[in-house]
């Protein structure tokens, strides 16, 4: 097993030698292409195109979002294993089966990204956001892992100064304020450690699980934001694409994020 500090994310190459493919493509250096345009019938250029391949861990796997995590993590080419707790809880990847609470550093840090999707919607299963964001960071700290977290809406502000959340307001639903305090706890507990490369995505306050994705969404940080219908909605599977897309693009690092769907 390799240590964390020698663990790397794969990268493959894709060689696109047929020029005459690639004309209608952008460049940013409008000389360069003009110059291949003028002796286009005279050479062939080999364009590199890399993909990175990263060794994911989602914990919670079967879950809502885990799986749907998993699905477009595949699809994008990563390499996924699942964490659940019992044998048969997901089928066609790795998986390590425990409680996640017993995860240990050497397990962590076989991976590039970990993602923690547990869910945790009952009182008795509270405690989860805030002791397993806690492990998990205290295993992470130090290395080049990455925790990218599904977060909560609950705990975005609802104004620009930042001094009231969503939560707090007076129509936020009783039955889920336990939750939400919950996840607002495990944001706290990850701003501490700036030795940790942690994102936390909070989706949209309507978070649909049968609605359709789509590539029309708008980002946004700290605070509760509305689509073009004045709707602070996001499907599942828009919101596990825009992570996926996430774990790729590594934009926010140290940051909580959000999104919206139009």
């Amino acid at each position: 097993m390799r240590s964390s500090g020698e663990h790397k994310p794969i990268e493959t190459e894709t060689h696109i030698s047929n020029f005459a493919s690639m004309t209608n493509l952008p460049f940013s250096n409008l000389e360069f292409t003009h110059s291949l345009q003028r002796h286009k019938p005279l050479i062939k250029v080999a364009f590199t195109k890399r993909r990175i391949i990263m060794n994911i861990l989602v914990i919670g796997a079967n879950g809502n979002a885990g799986r749907r995590i998993v699905e477009k993590a595949l699809k994008a080419g990563h390499k996924v294993t699942g964490l659940v707790r019992r044998e048969g809880a997901i089928e066609g990847i790795p998986t390590i089966v425990k409680d996640a609470l017993q995860l240990t550093k050497q397990e962590l840090t076989q991976f590039d990204v970990v993602v923690n999707a547990t869910s945790a919607f009952t009182p008795d299963t509270y405690h989860l956001q805030t002791d397993l964001t806690l492990l998990l960071v205290k295993a992470l700290a130090n290395t080049n892992m990455r925790l990218i977290v599904v977060g909560g809406a609950g705990s975005l502000y609802v104004d620009e100064d930042h001094t009231v959340q969503l939560y707090d307001t007076p129509d936020f639903p009783v039955e889920f304020l336990g939750l939400a305090k919950a996840q607002g706890n495990a944001i706290d507990i990850l701003r501490k450690f700036s030795n940790v490369d942690w994102t936390f995505f909070s989706p949209a306050p309507i978070f649909d699980a049968e609605g359709a994705e789509s590539n029309d969404y708008v980002i946004g940080n700290e605070t509760v934001i509305l689509n073009k219908e004045g709707q602070p909605y996001i499907s599942y599977e828009t919101y596990t694409q825009i992570l996926v897309d996430e774990i790729k693009n590594h934009k926010f690092s140290r940051q909580r994020f959000t999104a919206v769907q139009n």
